[in-house]
């Protein structure tokens, strides 16, 4: 079959070895009338780094069935497929797998791809935190401890234990100074040869408060009482008094000097023991001295 130069739509002239075509003679038959030379739609716009870019033609757009675009085998790039009813909320995600391994594009479950949504419910002023391994929105955390109109003026510091608490500017307190002279009695039951009391609160100490005073014990009343020894609980500290005798028709009279600190709220406590046949009387307890207290 002699060869034809002229495009017929009755035979087959695709195969240049049976009197078609041959590539060269196709690709001049297309630039001479302007077919896939530049008045095509197709173009692929190349971003060279340059204002304005520039734009390459496209002479061949090959569409494989995974979705995979290539144009002219210079540039490739992904067309998703359009997604149904199953598809609804979920993500485009990127793969690249296989042998040899290809770069694809797949609607997945938002779920199954490691992405995690933003918890719906919430308050305002709330803020996200992570917590058994979800999302959750949630108060802000305080790391501030209590604090009231009691704790105006004061400031934020660490105490002995390494806690924050509220204290007065600079980490120090107020000093309060007081005096005072304290006056208390214990009976005495007769009949006894010897006895010893129980242990009587005598004053209350409120915390971060040091004490300098002196306890005097009489016996005023000279009922045959013959011998007196004094302990003095301050705190867990006990302070113990020497023993004391009188003469006929003498008053046993015992001071006791006191000095204390406790860190916080306590009492002192005295215990009186005496000896000798006495009578029911009382014993006469007085204090006198001065407080000075750490106000906070």
């Amino acid at each position: 079959m002699s060869k034809m130069n002229k495009v017929c739509v009755n035979i087959d002239q695709s195969n240049a070895n049976n009197g078609g075509f041959t590539d060269a003679e196709k690709l001049q038959a297309r630039t001479n009338i302007g077919a896939g030379t530049g008045n095509s739609n197709s173009k692929i716009v190349h971003d060279s780094n340059t204002l304005p870019p520039v734009t390459t033609n496209v002479n061949q757009l090959t569409i494989f069935n995974d979705g995979r675009t290539r144009f002219d085998n210079l540039f490739s790039g992904v067309i998703p497929y359009e997604p149904g009813q199953s598809e609804s909320g979920s993500v485009l995600v990127a793969n690249y797998a296989g042998s040899p391994a290809k770069g694809t594009a797949q609607w997945k479950d938002v779920h199954n791809v490691g992405i995690r949504e933003v918890p719906l419910s919430g308050s305002n002023g709330q803020v996200l935190t992570w917590n058994s391994g979800t999302y959750a929105w949630d108060n802000v955390p305080s790391e501030l401890p209590a604090h009231t109109s009691a704790q105006a003026g004061k400031a934020l510091i660490l105490n002995a234990q390494g806690e924050p608490i509220w204290d007065n500017v600079g980490g120090g307190s107020s000093i309060s100074m007081a005096s005072f002279r304290d006056i208390k009695t214990i009976h005495i039951p007769g009949g006894n040869s010897s006895m010893t009391t129980d242990l009587y609160t005598i004053k209350e100490l409120p915390a971060k408060t040091a004490i300098n005073m002196t306890v005097i014990v009489r016996d005023m009343n000279r009922n045959g009482l013959d011998m007196m020894g004094i302990s003095i609980r301050c705190g867990g500290v006990t302070i113990d008094g020497n023993n004391f005798t009188r003469g006929t028709y003498t008053a046993i009279s015992h001071a006791l000097p006191i000095c204390y600190y406790n860190g916080s709220n306590s009492s002192i406590n005295i215990q009186i023991g005496f000896g000798g046949t006495f009578a029911e009387e009382d014993v006469l307890i007085e204090m006198m001295g001065f407080t000075i207290a750490q106000v906070v």
